[in-house]
């Protein structure tokens, strides 16, 4: 078993898939990537179209059930202190969550969306903000020193989120069939 890979080097199939993959672009792996997330869910039934907002309704749990409170690397960013944390990522960056989380690697981009719009909630809601406790506290307005840390929270956020919402599919998959292992034969393309 291959040490940096807990689930072992990739079998023929995934190798091939991998490799088939990166001929796509970015409109035809998501669609390729919403039906491989649909059937990893158990959902055969749906032939979905590219990432829209309504085609993640028979997934809603596994999505929504998967988002962390809590993630390695946070320092700030308390999500409970919004009042309702689902409604306030329900507003989202104004993409679907899943195309966010599973296209193209726009961490930062979209970190840096949910850190305005954070930093907007504290100000609305009164919440201290990490500038208030600075050498020279400012108060009442969001920094870019703030900013920042929002942000580099909100990265480990995503990362966190996309690793839980892979580990719940494939927890699903497995139950679904039985197996643990969802890999099929080793080898190499």
């Amino acid at each position: 078993m291959d040490s940096s890979n807990p689930m072992g080097p990739p079998s023929i199939e995934e190798a091939a898939l991998l490799r088939l993959l990166r001929t796509l672009d970015g409109s035809a792996r998501e669609v390729i990537f919403s039906r491989v997330l649909l059937a990893a869910c158990g959902d055969q039934s749906t032939e979905p179209t590219p990432l829209s907002d309504g085609e993640w309704k028979s997934i809603e749990e596994v999505f929504w059930g998967s988002w962390p409170a809590d993630w390695p690397g946070r320092q700030v960013v308390e999500l409970d202190n919004l009042g309702d944390p689902g409604a306030w990522l329900e507003g989202g960056p104004g993409e679907p969550w899943l195309r966010v989380l599973f296209t193209e690697a726009h961490d930062e981009r979209w970190a840096a969306s949910l850190a305005e719009s954070y930093g907007e909630k504290c100000v609305e809601l009164a919440m201290p903000l990490p500038s208030e406790f600075a050498e020279e506290p400012v108060y009442g307005e969001v920094t870019d020193d703030d900013l920042a840390v929002f942000r580099a929270d909100f990265v480990g956020f995503l990362k966190a989120w996309r690793e839980r919402v892979l580990n719940a599919a494939e927890a699903q998959a497995a139950r679904r069939n039985g197996s643990e292992d969802q890999r099929g034969a080793h080898g190499s393309v």
